[in-house]
């Protein structure tokens, strides 16, 4: 009798535990559809990568982690055309991450710090080749040198400001900042951070007026002003964004290496990572980082 009574309790303890599970799933089912109807959350996260090129030149000599050839570069080029990758510039993923605007399938960026002049020659004619675009970093100091030397010496030659002013009529380059001249590490600051023991006034006093003076700078020879900072070497302090972002700046490169999901309607675009490429490696081993999380 007794365990007739115990078998009893039993099978309605757990008829009414499935029952209140019926109950909680057939709750959380309804209340997902109903999220899902009224629009929100329902745009899926858009994976994008973003590739970090400096130097391109034909002098085999000078190849390292910061410069590659001209031929890797089209091997590149040609994988990512291949595969279905399509350029987009950091305009279009602003207006797309404020809903403005549209994005491609498989999206990637494409960036050049340090301004280079050999851009002109051995990037610019790719980039058409490919239907490729750009965002290319100009540091100002380098600009204003090369602009007042006479000095084409494309192992080392920065753009000057009239190639620059050129490049500005390109649709397929976009300018972005990379500082006036905090593109170093000998005058006791790396970059953008900042030093220890510096007070935040200094610091901040130091970060606006060199950004400032480069986002006139770009301005005044291009007729617009970057939306996205690239910090050099993606060397910053932890107050660094909140001074850009109170710049007007909408977004920021970094040099971690990760892929970027990025979500319209969200505001995911201050700490965007960036896959260094360095010479050595084959256009299918490179881009195997676009494979990872």
């Amino acid at each position: 009798m007794v365990l007739v009574v115990k078998s009893r309790f039993l099978a309605i303890v757990l008829s009414l535990l499935l029952i209140l599970a019926a109950i909680f799933t057939a709750g959380y089912i309804s209340e997902k559809e109903s999220f899902e109807y009224v629009g929100t959350n329902t745009v899926p996260e858009v994976k994008l990568p973003i590739i970090m090129y400096h130097q391109v030149t034909d002098n085999s000599k000078l190849w390292s982690k910061y410069a590659i050839s001209s031929a890797q570069l089209e091997s590149d080029f040609k994988y990512l055309k291949e595969k279905g990758y399509k350029a987009i510039t950091m305009a279009q993923l602003i207006a797309y991450c404020e809903g403005k605007g549209e994005i491609p399938e498989k999206p990637i960026i494409i960036s050049f710090d340090d301004g280079y002049e050999s851009f002109v020659t051995l990037v610019e004619p790719l980039l058409e080749k490919y239907d490729m675009y750009a965002v290319l970093a100009i540091i100002g100091s380098a600009a204003d040198l090369f602009t007042k030397v006479e000095d084409h010496h494309l192992d080392y030659s920065h753009l000057s400001w009239p190639q620059i002013e050129a490049l500005s009529k390109n649709p397929r380059v976009e300018l972005q900042n990379h500082t006036y001249d905090l593109h170093t590490s000998d005058k006791g600051r790396k970059g953008c951070m900042r030093k220890s023991g510096e007070s935040l006034q200094h610091y901040e006093a130091v970060i606006k007026t060199d950004i400032e003076k480069q986002q006139n700078l770009i301005y005044e020879h291009t007729g617009r002003k970057p939306d996205t900072m690239v910090f050099p070497f993606g060397a910053f302090s932890d107050e660094t964004v909140e001074i850009v972002k109170g710049m007007g700046f909408k977004a920021v490169f970094t040099c971690r290496e990760k892929v970027n999901y990025i979500k319209q309607g969200e505001s995911s675009l201050y700490s965007l990572g960036r896959f260094n490429r360095a010479h050595g490696k084959s256009s299918e081993e490179f881009f195997k980082c676009l494979e990872s999380d």
